[in-house]
């Protein structure tokens, strides 16, 4: 993969195919390699997806209800793409990968999004999918008052940071693994 050029748009992560089959084969190394030393990053890794599950009613039920008469879906005109800490869950609760990034570069449209929406089941999905909260499901959350907003938001604040303690355990494990003289 090109790196970016200063002053152009970012490039997802692991875009092509065999740097998408060599960051999950990384992964799966690592978690394999030192299961017992992972193990905070597995809990950590729980948390965070019993949280979003618990979101999961509450996006889905915006989105059954906004989305579909939407003039110009999120989804037809976002660039989402997985991050370390997609994979890192994806990896640690045992679920499916999907067979790449969404999407290849700035200028492409999410490979996932279709007719019906995003045909990845929601568990899957990159977090920027799951989070977003468009002026509409702003508006509608708002109808239920401002304590609904704040639950909600509070809630995807807790993701955001579960997410980011999983990532930076994971790579305090690598670099206490690396220092310590492992391969």
């Amino acid at each position: 993969m090109k790196p970016n050029r200063p002053g152009t748009p970012p490039l997802p992560p692991w875009a092509d195919a065999p740097h998408w089959a060599a960051v999950n084969h990384t992964i799966g190394y690592w978690l394999a390699k030192r299961p017992a030393a992972m193990r905070r990053v597995s809990r950590l890794a729980g948390r965070l997806q019993s949280r979003m599950d618990d979101l999961d009613p509450q996006m889905r039920a915006l989105s059954r209800s906004l989305c579909h008469d939407c003039a110009a879906p999120c989804c037809a005109h976002a660039k989402p793409w997985f991050d370390l800490a997609d994979l890192l869950r994806l990896h640690l609760c045992r679920l499916p990968l999907p067979p790449g990034q969404p999407i290849g570069s700035v200028h492409e449209r999410c490979r996932y999004f279709g007719p019906k929406g995003c045909g990845l089941p929601r568990r899957i999905r990159p977090w920027i999918c799951t989070w977003y909260l468009c002026p509409a499901m702003k508006r509608a959350l708002n109808r239920n008052g401002a304590e609904s907003v704040q639950r909600a938001v509070a809630a995807l604040d807790t993701v955001k940071n579960l997410r980011r303690r999983m990532e930076t355990a994971f790579i305090d494990t690598l670099a206490a693994d690396v220092q310590a003289g492992g391969q």
